[in-house]
């Protein structure tokens, strides 16, 4: 094989230093091309500022000798190594808006739904609450076919209730019964009648237990009671007449209405087809027995114990008549009922005040207060023009019933002037609650 003819060094060097010079010129791009591409990739950590001044340390001649040094974009990846955006998803994993529904789970409003589960408008219609007022209410409700558990709408004046037919007459007399039935089922009627009654036992043992009763002294007939027993029931008729019976009669009649309205009863009745005018009849009936019913008590419990601790014999009347055990003690009952009639004008009173009012204690009071102002302006003297008309003129007038003959001339004229109180204030009393709208 021939051997290739040597060429010359002076032809080698330029192309030598030609080579040179062109990997120089590949060593300082590559250098350059490694630092913009650490210069680029810098920016990527905003947390290191200062590192961007490293792009001159390519402009030192010396190291642009070193091919292997620009590789430093390759050794430091910081970029790729801290990938705190990527890593650090907080808005990703804690969506405490999705897990933290507080308004979905904590439902308040809807839980609690108080005026769904707690009726007490509608729970409490119980208005016949107290055990005296159920039958009267009952018979009532009976009475107007709707049964005792029915609520009736409210009654205004003028409201023709379906039913009321000719059957009326019976449902008053059952209204009158049952009101009757209340009246002395209460433990207050009869805590008043043994009050009343007490009056003539205490004055006939006062009588017993003293040696002498002074003359001219104390109530009339006290100083009789000793001699004949039948005079304790006089005596006691004459000591509850200005403020017991009053007292306990003007209980009775301010509650009739008045009571059923605080009570919530009054609807009930008038759903009845009795109406409102057998209605008031009913309830001044009422206290029209319970007038006699307070008199017989105090006349009865009198003659009892007068029988008990004295003689009891034949009378000697204010006339000087001498009658009877027998007639003596139907002259007793007579005063009883001179008594009870003078109370019935007072009943009127009391059952005309009783629909002014739907607080009974109201109208208790305005009518033992009329009595007691009757009776001081009785006593006036000035007054004697107004005496005649006056609710208790004649209730101490009964002295003609101990006469012999008997005289009934007080005892018309008392009847008279309470005929008259019980058609003013009867008429008052309906015209009231003819007109009045029952709510309750």
């Amino acid at each position: 094989m021939p051997k290739r003819p040597a060429i010359p060094g002076r032809l080698l060097r330029p192309a030598r230093d030609k080579q040179l010079a062109r990997t120089e010129s590949l060593a300082g791009t590559e250098s350059l091309a490694g630092s913009e591409q650490f210069a680029r990739t810098e920016p990527a950590t905003p947390t290191e500022p200062t590192t961007r001044t490293e792009p001159t340390t390519p402009t030192e001649p010396t190291t642009r000798t070193e091919p292997t040094t620009p590789t430093e974009s390759t050794t430091r990846t910081e970029p790729t190594t801290r990938t705190e955006p990527t890593t650090r998803t907080e808005p990703t994993t804690r969506t405490e808006p999705t897990t933290r529904t507080e308004p979905t789970t904590r439902t308040e409003p809807t839980t609690r739904t108080e005026p769904t589960t707690r009726p007490e408008s509608a729970a409490k219609v119980e208005p016949p609450s107290l055990a005296f007022s159920v039958p009267l209410a009952a018979a009532g409700a009976a009475a107007a076919g709707t049964g005792t558990t029915g609520i009736p709408a409210p009654v205004t004046a003028g409201t023709k209730v379906p039913g009321r037919s000719a059957s009326a007459t019976g449902a008053g007399w059952d209204l009158m019964w049952s009101e009757l039935g209340v009246l002395f089922r209460r433990r207050r009627t009869w805590a008043m009648l043994v009050a009343l009654a007490m009056i003539p036992i205490l004055i006939a043992l006062a009588v017993k237990l003293t040696s002498r009763v002074p003359s001219g002294r104390g109530p009339a007939f006290l100083d009789r009671i000793a001699e004949n027993g039948l005079f304790a029931a006089v005596t006691g008729l004459i000591v509850s007449i200005p403020l017991f019976l009053p007292l306990t009669v003007g209980v009775v009649a301010g509650d009739t209405v008045a009571g059923e309205a605080g009570l919530g009863t009054l609807r009930y009745l008038l759903a009845a087809p009795a109406g409102r005018v057998r209605l008031l009849l009913v309830k001044y009936t009422g206290a029209v027995v319970f007038c006699i019913t307070a008199t017989l008590t105090v006349a009865a419990a009198g003659m009892a114990i007068g029988a008990v601790l004295f003689r009891v014999g034949p009378v000697t009347l204010l006339s000087g008549d001498t009658i009877g055990v027998p007639e003596s003690i139907l002259r007793v009952l007579s005063i009883a009922a001179y008594v009870t009639v003078s109370l019935l004008g007072l009943s009127a009173v009391g059952l005309f005040l009783s629909t002014l009012t739907d607080v009974p204690v109201g109208a208790m009071a305005a009518t033992v207060v009329t009595a007691v102002v009757s009776e001081v302006m009785d006593a006036i003297p000035q007054l004697d023009w107004l005496h005649p008309w006056l609710l208790s003129h004649f209730w101490l007038d009964f002295a003609d019933l101990l006469r012999q003959p008997l005289s009934w001339e007080s005892f018309g004229n008392n009847a008279l002037l309470q005929a008259a109180y019980v058609a003013v204030f009867g008429a008052l009393a309906y015209g009231r609650f003819a007109t009045k709208d029952v709510l309750a």
